[in-house]
């Protein structure tokens, strides 16, 4: 019988199922070292490793992917062509086709993202990029590019449709139709929804909230933009004029100018004319110019005018005003004095 040994070597034939990387693999041993023993096996550790034929290999490099866009600079008269890829570097070969269906080569360049050229006249051509990378090779998209073939005047002032807004600016920028003063049919031309209420002119909701851009009330005063657009007031604000008079009452209720403080300039502010009971459209009163009419204007005791006199600790009497007086009301204030009463 053989003696035994502290250590038994174990083979066994894993190439007929090999691990793959990150698996793992359960191995059954079975030995004898004499008949009716079976041994006890502790403390089995793999020491050796075969890599077989062919594992060595590197994993298949992935496709690549690219993609392109191509612009028509009328500034500089060139075409820029920008390319974005799942593999930056490599040969790149930028193509240029004014039937997209011969395409020619129009630059190379090599670990690059863009690449400009300047094109034959046209009116439409078709560009795309074709990459190559250890061997592999991919192709983008192809990208039609419009030719304005003129360069762009931004200072010409013609305006078809007389919205405000010139046809340079509504053909390149806004997108809008030139030759329509509402392209987006909320009642608001062009011009305004630009330059005054700052909407969208060719969206007619323009922050989908489902309330067409005319009928919004941006500063709440009552007027819709449309009104705002129409009247000349400001959308953004509920006092264009800063008299104190809401726009919208102004328009509706005293039939004032919402953009003039003074409607009948006779230099009393639209809102003194209605507090001392005189028209605000009209510059005099019973024949005598609204600046020179006298009205008996009161200050009770309460008012915050006399608050200061009246709060007076050691005071027993309080103070009250009846004044007949022309001119301003709301901004008359007594001058503050020591008063004492006997």
């Amino acid at each position: 019988m053989k003696e035994p040994t502290d250590t038994i070597k174990v083979a066994s034939q894993m190439w007929s199922n090999p691990i793959n990387p990150g698996a793992s693999i359960e191995i059954g041993i079975s030995a004898a070292m004499s008949d009716g023993v079976i041994p006890a096996i502790e403390n089995c550790i793999m020491t050796v490793v075969a890599i077989g034929e062919g594992s060595d290999e590197p994993d298949p490099d992935p496709e690549i992917t690219i993609t392109a866009e191509a612009n028509y600079d009328v500034d500089t008269g060139l075409v820029i062509v920008n390319w974005e890829s799942t593999e930056p570097t490599g040969i790149f070969e930028i193509l240029v086709s004014y039937d997209e269906e011969s395409f020619t080569v129009a630059g190379t360049v090599e670990n690059e993202a863009t690449y400009s050229f300047e094109p034959e006249e046209f009116e439409l051509l078709y560009v795309k990029v074709k990459q190559t990378s250890d061997e592999r090779t991919a192709e983008s998209e192809v990208c039609p590019v419009v030719n304005t073939t003129e360069k762009i005047n931004w200072d010409d002032p013609t305006d078809t449709d007389e919205d405000g807004l010139p046809d340079v600016y509504e053909i390149y920028i806004y997108e809008t139709d030139p030759n329509n003063s509402d392209t987006d049919s909320d009642g608001i031309p062009d011009g305004s929804e630009v330059f005054v209420i700052g909407t969208n002119p060719a969206k007619s909701d323009t922050d989908d909230n489902g309330i067409n851009d005319g009928d919004e009330d941006f500063d709440s005063d009552g007027l819709t933009n449309l009104d705002e657009s129409t009247g000349g007031t400001d959308p953004y604000n509920s006092d264009t004029d800063s008299d104190s008079l809401n726009d919208y009452d102004e328009i509706f209720v005293y039939t004032t100018d919402p953009l003039k403080w003074d409607t009948d300039d006779d230099k009393i502010s639209d809102p003194d004319e209605i507090g001392l009971g005189l028209d605000p459209n009209s510059s005099g009163t019973n024949g005598i110019p609204d600046s020179e009419y006298t009205v008996l204007q009161k200050i009770s005791e309460s008012n915050y005018i006399l608050s200061e006199i009246n709060d007076i600790a050691e005071n027993p009497f309080t103070v009250s005003l009846e004044i007949n007086a022309a001119g301003v009301k709301t901004t008359f204030t007594p001058p503050k004095a020591d008063i004492q009463m006997l």
